[in-house]
């Protein structure tokens, strides 16, 4: 749970190992999402959908397409709602699916749910204290956290022929964005 927590906040004694979730150089927009997805009104949702993209593109200099969407846990499984109130026969999350596959040309595209990116459980590690969605490109050339050496335990012996006792080691580091015009946060 350490390196997971790591993945998302970086480390809490050490502002410069940073993680998906708060990485400095990485841009903002505060505008577009302004409520939970799954709660949006048709015509505020239509807004979202024909915007999402080009505020990425205009965020990459046009020189990117991006491959994951983040969404709080709390709003992802609100999405099970019709994506429109007179044709309720395809849901929220389907209907943004279709549209990032489409748009992107890639038929990879996911759509996840991390419960670190609800403002509940961010404020009081990180002190976000925002609901923060993340439209990025999962490649490791645009972020990257690295396990050169994993938890590791040496061999068990006793000194006093009872207590046994071990060392172990391993080594980590922060998520490193390497091309953070490559992401976008999107906050409320």
């Amino acid at each position: 749970m350490g390196i997971q927590a790591l993945a998302f906040f970086g480390l809490k004694s050490n502002t410069a190992v940073r993680g998906l979730l708060n990485q400095s150089d990485v841009n903002s927009n505060t505008s577009l999402i302004t409520k939970k997805i799954s709660s949006m009104s048709d015509a505020e949702f239509n807004t979202l959908v024909s915007s999402i993209l080009g505020a990425y593109r205009a965020n990459s200099n046009y020189t990117a397409l991006p491959d994951t969407f983040i969404i709080p846990d709390d709003d992802f499984y609100g999405f099970t709602v019709s994506a429109n109130a007179n044709f309720a026969l395809v849901t929220k999350l389907e209907y943004l699916e279709k549209l990032f596959k489409g748009a992107t040309g890639n038929a990879n595209f996911k759509i996840l749910p991390l419960a670190y990116a609800m403002s509940a459980n961010n404020s009081t590690v990180i002190g976000l204290n925002k609901n923060r969605y993340v439209l990025f490109r999962n490649r490791a050339e645009t972020i990257r956290l690295d396990i050169p050496v994993g938890f590791t335990n040496t061999l068990q012996n006793t000194l006093n022929g009872f207590d046994y006792q071990s060392v172990a080691f391993g080594q980590f580091t922060g998520a490193k964005a390497y091309r953070p015009l490559e992401i976008l946060y999107f906050d409320y």
